[in-house]
């Protein structure tokens, strides 16, 4: 009877202990900061002025009837900023670091002055004109905000409309 008691108790220990296992087993939550990643943008280095992209058409001028003669000629259009593929920095870091952000649309005003000879049509072509800026992009591993270590870093470069490339084309 005895034996048979103790086994009783033994197994009332077992099936608690058993019972309170998985939640003796939760860990208490770290107070370690949790790391985390941010881009920076750094070695800023601006580069020439150049035209990019397709040539668009502009006005055409007429003097295969009259008197030739220069033609000149205002212009706003809008440009994008472009950059290279690589570019995986947020709006808000690029902003910073270039006062603009990859897509936003920027306005150019600039004039076009050609020569239109007695006998012949011209045609305006255009597009736009861009400071090149290259610089690095560096991935950090970062606990509580603060770089602690370099992931990665790439050379990306960035096109800012500054101007609008002008030529014209006799037809």
């Amino acid at each position: 009877m005895l034996k048979k008691k103790l086994i009783a108790t033994i197994m009332t220990v077992v099936m608690a202990l058993s019972l309170m296992a998985p939640a003796m087993a939760v860990d208490a939550p770290s107070k370690a900061p949790t790391p985390s990643t941010i881009y920076k943008i750094e070695n800023i280095k601006k580069g020439s002025i150049q035209g990019r992209g397709a040539w668009k058409e502009g006005p055409t001028f007429d003097a295969s009837v009259g008197p030739g003669g220069q033609a000149t000629k205002e212009f706003s259009y809008g440009f994008s900023i472009e950059a290279s593929a690589n570019v995986s920095a947020s709006d808000g870091v690029l902003t910073a670091a270039f006062g603009y952000t990859v897509g936003q649309n920027v306005s150019v005003s600039s004039s076009c002055t050609i020569n239109v000879p007695t006998g012949k049509k011209a045609k305006i072509m255009y597009r736009g004109k861009y400071q090149v800026y290259t610089a690095d992009q560096v991935l950090y591993r970062t606990l509580t905000g603060k770089p602690t270590q370099e992931l990665n870093r790439e050379k990306i470069t960035m096109y800012i409309p500054v101007d609008i490339d002008f030529k014209s084309v006799y037809i």
